[in-house]
């Protein structure tokens, strides 16, 4: 199965989450991704669209609206769309 996800300097994305608890007119939980360095990401950003990895490749994304598939991006610009293929045991 093919996914999508953004790298930096070579390392995959991953994306933290951080509750916004009960604050008006915004998600109630952020998403931000983050560089992993070399031992990667904990939780990698991926996603089944490419059209949505390369809108967030290219945004820094705004806070009160950061959920998973619009998640705030410090590396908007200075990142690439990644194809990462997944596979399951049968």
């Amino acid at each position: 199965m093919t996914y999508f996800g953004l790298s930096h300097n070579g390392n995959l994305l991953g994306v933290s989450t951080t509750s916004n608890g009960d604050a008006e007119f915004c998600v109630s939980v952020a998403y931000e991704l983050r560089d992993g360095g070399d031992t990667g990401p904990e939780q990698p950003w991926l996603v089944k669209d490419r059209a949505v990895a390369e809108r967030v490749a290219n945004r820094a994304g705004d806070w009160f609206n950061a959920g998973y598939e619009a998640p705030l991006n410090s590396y908007h610009g200075k990142c690439r769309v990644t194809e990462v293929e997944l596979s399951f045991p049968v």
